[in-house]
C-alpha cells in the first residue's frame, strides 16, 4: 500500500490564494501561447489546465512560497462535477496545494483526501487518483 502524505493548512493561505483577475490574465497568456488545455464535457462545467512560466502577480506568489519544484500547473474548474482527467497516475511525483474551493481525490484503494484552501498532498509517481471537484476552485500542482 502507498502512503499518501495529506498535511493539513500546510501553507500559509495568503501566500497560496491566487486572485481571480491573476487567473484570467494566466489563462489568457496559456491561451495565446497554446498552452493552456480545456477539459470539457457538455454536461459539465469546464476545468482548464494552465502549464506554461508566465506566472503573474498571486500566481507568482504560490509558486515562490513552495520550495523544491520547478514546474506548477495551475488547475481551474467553474463548478462542481467538472471534467477533471478522471482516474489517473501521473510519471512523477506530485504535490498538490488547494488554494480555492475543495476538491477530494480518491485513490485505488478507496482512500479518499479532501483538500481545502491551504492544505497540500504529496502523490507518488504512479498512483493511481481521481479528482472530484466540490465547487468552483483553482488547485496548484508541483512537480
Amino acid at each position: 500500500m502507498v502512503e499518501i502524505i495529506n498535511r493539513k493548512s500546510h501553507y500559509d493561505l495568503e501566500s497560496i490564494t491566487i486572485e481571480w483577475s491573476d487567473v484570467i490574465s494566466k489563462i489568457a497568456n496559456d491561451h495565446q501561447t497554446s498552452t493552456c488545455r480545456v477539459l470539457y464535457d457538455k454536461e459539465e462545467p469546464v476545468t482548464l489546465v494552465c502549464h506554461n512560466d508566465y506566472r503573474p502577480g498571486t500566481v507568482q506568489r504560490a509558486f515562490d512560497s513552495v520550495k523544491g519544484y520547478n514546474q506548477m500547473h495551475v488547475y481551474v474548474s467553474f463548478g462542481e462535477t467538472t471534467n477533471c482527467f478522471g482516474s489517473h497516475c501521473d510519471e512523477d511525483d506530485v504535490l498538490l496545494v488547494q488554494s480555492v474551493g475543495e476538491v477530494s481525490y480518491i485513490f485505488e484503494n478507496e482512500q479518499s483526501v479532501r483538500l481545502k484552501p491551504g492544505d497540500s498532498l504529496h502523490i507518488p509517481a504512479g498512483v493511481y487518483h481521481k479528482p472530484v471537484v466540490h465547487e468552483p476552485r483553482i488547485t496548484l500542482s508541483f512537480s
